[in-house]
């Protein structure tokens, strides 16, 4: 988990109608995974707690991201996450490439 400390930054745009106006938003301390929860480990979530799997969780690849949970679902499995200060992520599936071709860590 990533902790992020309280703030505030500028969200908007004076530029673009649709982004009027910038304004200051002041933001709570938080806490974000680093990477995306895979179908593997939601179900796992799942069995161990008994929430309901979605319907269509993902393409069936068991690491990849899962998809179709609700706002309340996520909210779960970040908590728990978050209790365990870690997702069970091998180090070598943590990194990627990105679209123009660039890898990150």
């Amino acid at each position: 988990m990533a902790r992020i400390p309280a703030g505030s930054f500028k969200m908007g745009s004076n530029r673009f109608t649709e982004e009027r106006p910038e304004h200051t938003v002041e933001a709570q301390p938080f806490a974000i995974s680093q990477y995306e929860i895979t179908i593997a480990e939601y179900k796992r979530f799942a069995r161990a707690t008994g929430h309901p799997l979605p319907q269509s969780p993902g393409p069936g690849e068991p690491d990849y991201p899962v998809v179709n949970i609700s706002w309340p679902q996520a909210g779960k499995i970040h908590r728990v996450a978050v209790a365990a200060d870690r997702l069970s992520i091998p180090p070598a599936k943590r990194g990627g490439v990105g679209i123009r071709g660039l890898s990150w860590p």
